[in-house]
């Protein structure tokens, strides 16, 4: 059974910005034990939130191009009255 659109933008992407907040979390907390610097909270930090958010993006995108594919489709019929 496919999943409706609304229903994967109303679950999946709170649940993968959550995962993403969890593990930033994670991270910062990590790296905080090890003794990293504001240096680093600065520079790679701020460029491993970008890498995740991003990476993120890609995966729902991912998950609905699918679907807005099917929404967006245009009938042949639809498409020979356009010519």
């Amino acid at each position: 059974m496919k999943t409706p659109l609304f229903l994967k933008a109303l679950f999946v992407l709170p649940i993968i910005v959550f995962v993403d907040y969890v593990l930033m979390v994670l991270i910062g907390h990590f790296t905080c034990l090890v003794g990293c610097g504001e240096q680093f909270y600065c520079q790679s930090y701020a460029i491993c939130g970008f890498v995740v958010t991003g990476a993120s993006a890609l995966l729902f995108g991912a998950m609905m191009y699918p679907d807005v594919q099917k929404i967006l489709k245009i009938s042949p019929a639809s498409r020979k009255m356009q010519e």
